[in-house]
């Protein structure tokens, strides 16, 4: 609520904090209404706010306490938490990171997309990129999902098409 985000803001001022971190993707949704996910999976925005902005509270909220406030891309290239049904994987498969079995790329219940791949590349880039002209943030903070993803991954078909191109035609080790 705008009454709790006052709350916190007050109480980060108060204990001498000058930076906040406010998740903007996660989930596979945005915190705040995003044109660019709509675009993609046709839900704009975290049904856990409807009409709202929460992002854009907080950001005032922030800079008139002068505290900086940063978007944070939690989610990074996970597209889901424990959940193979969602709208990212059923529209875009082919973005999904797979192991060396061919199965989804999963580590710590975490989904991954293909960091690899060209598309995906470029929805990370618009997501970014919608951010830091929509709002007024004081920086971007990935995570340990963005850029990276598991070591396990990279065989999928974009990365395996890469490798092959770059070493010869051969497929990379299964191991």
């Amino acid at each position: 609520s705008k009454e709790n985000i006052q709350k916190a803001v007050k109480q980060c001022k108060e204990n001498g904090l000058n930076h906040i971190f406010v998740v903007v993707w996660n989930g596979g949704v945005t915190m705040y209404p995003s044109k660019v996910v709509e675009k993609y999976i046709g839900i704009s925005q975290s049904a856990v706010y409807p009409g709202r902005d929460p992002i854009k509270e907080i950001i005032e909220e922030g800079h008139s306490a002068r505290i900086k406030v940063h978007a944070w891309f939690e989610f990074g290239f996970s597209y889901a938490y424990k959940d193979t049904s969602n709208e990212w994987l059923k529209k875009y498969p082919y973005w999904a990171g797979r192991n060396n079995k061919g199965e989804l790329l999963q580590k710590n219940g975490f989904f991954w997309w293909s960091s690899i791949n060209p598309e995906v590349q470029n929805f990370i880039k618009e997501l970014v990129t919608e951010v830091v002209k929509k709002y007024n943030v004081d920086g971007v903070q990935g995570d340990d999902r963005l850029p990276a993803m598991p070591a396990e991954g990279g065989y999928d078909s974009a990365t395996l098409k890469l490798f092959a191109a770059q070493h010869n035609g051969a497929m990379p080790p299964q191991n």
